[in-house]
Order: structure tokens, then sequence, then C-alpha cells
């Protein structure tokens, strides 16, 4: 009786990037924070570990590292190598950036490999205290595909908070 064939490795890595890319949950009608702590099973992340095939095809997929959220007020250990390698990954696709923080826990190196990577910028939302905005303030002005913002400033009376960025 001759081997079964896998017949995923038959693919080619060009078909393999477009069924990851309808993957992502960005695109689905869930309402689902996959992003928001990183878990390496989650997606785009999971898409790396399953064999060397999906990860050259998920690792030289830009678009699926196109949606970056990151929780500012927890401080975690290999926070600022994820958004690297999100932003190395993404790159030169645009991105969704959200920022959310229900208490600040300012990070400098991860707002300076944030804002270096302002040009691309595409949909920018935040959620949190006005810190988020004040480190933001280099970026005035160097947002020439933003497209879209969402500003909810997180304080005891929970007001919003709306500043131009253009």
């Amino acid at each position: 009786m001759a081997p079964k064939m896998n017949h995923s490795l038959i693919l080619p890595p060009e078909l393999l990037a477009e069924i990851f890319h309808l993957c992502d949950p960005e695109l689905s009608d869930r309402n689902v924070d996959l992003y928001r702590a990183y878990p390496m099973h989650e997606f785009p992340w999971v898409l790396t570990h399953v064999c060397r095939l999906w990860r050259v095809a998920a690792l030289s997929t830009p678009r699926l590292w196109r949606s970056l959220k990151v929780d500012l007020s927890v401080s975690r250990t290999g926070l600022l190598r994820m958004v690297s390698l999100f932003l190395e990954r993404s790159s030169p696709c645009p991105i969704k950036l959200e920022l959310s923080a229900a208490r600040m826990i300012l990070n400098a190196l991860i707002f300076e490999r944030l804002t270096a990577t302002s040009e691309r910028w595409e949909h920018l939302k935040i959620v949190g205290p006005i810190a988020i905005l004040k480190a933001l303030d280099p970026v005035q002005g160097q947002l020439p595909w933003l497209r879209s913002t969402f500003c909810q400033r997180i304080s005891p009376s929970s007001a919003s908070y709306h500043r131009p960025f253009c």
C-alpha cells in the first residue's frame, strides 16, 4: 500500500499565503481580540509553527502582519521584540495600529519603534490615558497614509478625547 501524500505540501507558497490571509480575524465578522496578548498559538503566529513551508509562506506575506494591537498597561517580557517583529514582517504594508492601556506604563523603546513607522499607519485607535497621545506627539505631520483615527480617553469620567493627527 502506498503511503498517503500530504497535499498541503504541494501547494505553492502564494496559494498558502492567500489561504492564510483569508484566515485573518480582521476579515471576519467575529469580534475577537487575538493580538492583545500576542499568544503564539493565535493568528498569525500559529501559521509559523505548523511546518517549514507554512512558516516561509506566512513570513513572506506582509499583509498577514499589518494589524497590530498593543496593550501598554502590562509590562510583558518580549513585548518589544514582538512589536518589532510585527513591524518588520508587515513592511511595506500599511498598518492598522491599536494602542490601549488601563494605566500607562511608558516604554520609550516601544514608542520609538512604533513612531518610526508612522508613515505606514493607515488606521489608528487609541484607548487609554492622555499620556499615550503625548507620547505620539513626534508623529504629527508624518502620517501621509492615515485614513482614520479613534481616540478614547480612559479616566475616572471616561471622557472621549479627539485630537487631529494631520
